[in-house]
């Protein structure tokens, strides 16, 4: 379904072979893939306490294949140096206490997802669910906690973090810097622990920038079409060049700091991952907000194993001059189907019907048990005879015999 999207669910199963979209219809019935969504659970949610009493779990309807996929993407992949942390959206547009509004995403409303993800192929290593305030309390460096809880696994193996603006901060990186981590991202001027006065500093020509030291940690603030703001911890060499069009057309060299570099170069770990994510994803429209979680949970693992597989040295493939090529994704979505369907088929095989052909003779007016008349209750009338026809098995009023039997017939009434 990921790689063939309709408008409405049951074109599935279309007889029309102009709209004949798939062949699901030959592996299942609508009837059974509806039911298998109806009563599709992940969780067994009794044990969960009721809302505001402790203990309880938000996302008990998705933790046991949450928790499962969270720990197979960080076993199976060991990331590279370089590693960012930025948000995800999972489009959802109901009622939901912890639904957030994000209005600068290309998905506005739903539910938000902290993502660690590597920014050489968009492999996705870990991810939070934000769920929203504790007991109606604002958290307080919710930037920094979520940082630090995604970053724990790598602490002191001399990773570089890339964030944004809403991550980073003085304190965060200090943190990160006494655990063997490096980073660097965009910073608000106003941030605590930064510099006084750094909002004053006017920039009037592109490429102009102005650094500031402390320690380890430098403050650049650079001017490209407006001001840029970057903290880190882990660049620190001359400035490198870039090229800028001007209003005139013409192509001007100007100066770069090394920050920036690598902040445009390792920052799109989760956009490379929500790229991939989208492209194929099999989300569809459910009453349950956690059917659209469990979805993006299936997503996650398919795009990490493609990935998996892509790099694995034991599935390279090559072209037919022996060329070595990468395998794209819709490839792996395509063989993954039909590993995952195989020969399965669960569509029930129509039974034979076990009355007896009719035939145009011996058809006589007998007694019968009273029930309802066939004639009369297609005509929407309620009559309850005690005669009718033992060769059709069915009640008639004496009136209605000879009518039944001509639809029948027709034939034998020319």
């Amino acid at each position: 379904m990921g790689i063939v999207p309709v408008p409405n669910m049951d074109m599935y199963w279309y007889k029309d072979k102009l709209f004949h979209s798939s062949s699901l219809e030959e592996k299942f019935s609508r009837n059974r893939y509806e039911e298998l969504q109806r009563y599709l659970h992940v969780a067994n949610t009794t044990q969960n306490p009721p809302r505001l009493q402790p203990g309880h779990d938000k996302l008990a309807h998705v933790r046991p294949i949450l928790e499962i996929v969270r720990d197979k993407s960080f076993q199976e992949y060991k990331p590279h140096m370089e590693v960012s942390i930025d948000e995800a959206m999972i489009g959802f547009n109901g009622r939901l206490g912890f639904k957030q509004y994000v209005p600068l995403k290309p998905t506005k409303r739903g539910i938000k997802v902290w993502v660690r993800a590597d920014p050489s192929n968009g492999y996705i290593n870990d991810f939070q669910v934000y769920t929203g305030k504790t007991a109606n309390n604002p958290e307080q460096n919710l930037g920094k906690r979520v940082v630090l809880d995604l970053m724990t696994p790598l602490f002191g193996l001399g990773h570089h973090l890339y964030c944004d603006s809403f991550f980073t901060s003085p304190d965060l990186f200090t943190s990160l810097w006494d655990h063997g981590t490096y980073a660097c991202g965009t910073v608000r001027a106003n941030r605590k622990g930064l510099p006084a006065g750094l909002d004053r500093i006017k920039l009037k020509e592109q490429g102009q920038f102005v650094v500031k030291q402390k320690n380890y940690m430098r403050v650049t603030f650079w001017r490209d079409k407006k001001n840029i703001n970057l903290l880190s911890t882990n660049c620190f060499g001359e400035p490198d060049k870039v090229n800028r069009k001007q209003k005139d057309g013409t192509i001007k060299e100007v100066s770069c700091p090394l920050s920036v570099k690598h902040y445009n170069m390792f920052m799109n770990g989760v956009d490379h991952a929500d790229q991939l994510r989208s492209t194929y994803n099999i989300s569809r429209k459910c009453l349950k907000w956690w059917k659209y979680l469990f979805n993006f949970l299936v997503d996650i693992s398919i795009v990490n194993a493609y990935l998996l597989m892509r790099e694995s040295v034991n599935h390279q493939i090559v072209t037919k001059k022996n060329r070595p090529r990468q395998m794209t994704q819709l490839e792996f979505r395509m063989k993954l189907a039909h590993k995952m369907l195989g020969q399965f088929h669960g569509k029930r095989k129509r039974s034979v019907d076990p009355r007896p052909v009719l035939q145009p003779s011996n058809h006589w007016i007998e007694n019968m048990p009273k029930k309802t008349c066939k004639l009369c209750s297609q005509n929407k009338i309620r009559k309850e005879p005690k005669t009718g026809c033992a060769q059709c098995n069915v009640n008639l009023c004496i009136e209605c015999f000879r009518p039944y039997h001509r639809k029948l017939f027709p034939q034998l009434f020319v």
